[in-house]
């Protein structure tokens, strides 16, 4: 079970037990169940000792004040094209703009 949360500065990193990476380093070779919490609370933490993996969608650019995740729409979006991309293998770009070729 992986789930989601916002971006990882060290205070988040610090207080979850879980290994959190970028959801263009993750790896869609197997079923998995994802689960997104919602906006304001984000996931339960019931839920997030469930997960094996916290994925986080790294902004290009720094957030506007006071706003510390996306949309769980929009965030939803990010991450199921960043699965279908992989599946029909379509390179991910990463964040420094290389290509990660499927191997």
């Amino acid at each position: 079970m992986v789930g989601t949360v916002g971006c990882p500065g060290p205070e988040i990193s610090q207080s979850f037990k879980v290994p959190i990476t970028s959801c263009l380093e993750f790896i869609w070779e197997r079923p998995t169940l994802l689960v997104l919490g919602n906006e304001g609370s984000g996931l339960s933490q019931e839920v997030l000792a469930s997960c094996q993996l916290l994925l986080t969608i790294l902004p290009r650019r720094q957030l506007p004040p006071g706003l510390e995740s996306l949309n769980v729409s929009v965030a939803t979006g990010i991450l199921l094209h960043s699965i279908c991309s992989q599946k029909k293998g379509f390179p991910a770009q990463t964040e420094k703009g290389q290509l990660l070729q499927d191997t």
